[in-house]
């Protein structure tokens, strides 16, 4: 069993530094977002045992970009408070950072962003374990390691002013 979260913890380790040395490719101008899951892709692919390399759902891809690294996962802002009650109320006004039409939690964008964007990246691998002992334990026969990391793009340009959405009903 010590040996399993061992190697869990090898894996996790190891894969943040990948992670983050291939993400820090996108943060450059010019990058595309499929050119970048390719990459991260084959990055995370060695870390895999051989038999499951060539196994596509053995890695699963997200990229979220955000207006700033203090936007990430947090509430959008209120840019018109007609009350100054930090409320949403009929009137107000909000910057809808992840343009969804909804106020709430900013979820980020789909993709690598624009300049000067904050990009959360968030890489899972499913990694079948190397010893019997998970069947004694309980566990799974397939161990899931998660790594996680945020770039800010390169400011190569303007970055992009959210759209401003108001609560009418």
């Amino acid at each position: 069993g010590g040996l399993d979260i061992g190697y869990s913890l090898y894996l996790r380790t190891v894969g943040s530094g990948t992670l983050e040395a291939t993400a820090r490719t996108a943060s450059l101008q010019g990058a595309s977002q499929a050119t970048m899951e390719a990459n991260i892709r084959t990055a995370m692919n060695k870390l895999l045992p051989q038999n499951q390399r060539s196994n596509p759902a053995a890695i699963t891809i997200t990229q979220k970009s955000y207006s700033d690294y203090s936007r990430v996962n947090q509430p959008e802002v209120l840019v018109v408070d007609t009350d100054s009650d930090g409320l949403l109320d009929i009137g107000d006004c909000w910057a809808d950072e992840d343009e969804d039409g909804q106020f709430g939690v900013n979820q980020g964008r789909t993709g690598l962003g624009g300049s000067d964007d904050a990009v959360y990246y968030t890489v899972t691998m499913a990694i079948p374990r190397l010893f019997p002992m998970h069947t004694v334990l309980g566990w799974d026969a397939t161990q899931s390691v998660t790594v996680k990391t945020v770039i800010i793009n390169q400011p190569y340009g303007a970055q992009p002013i959210p759209p401003t959405e108001c609560r009418t009903s």
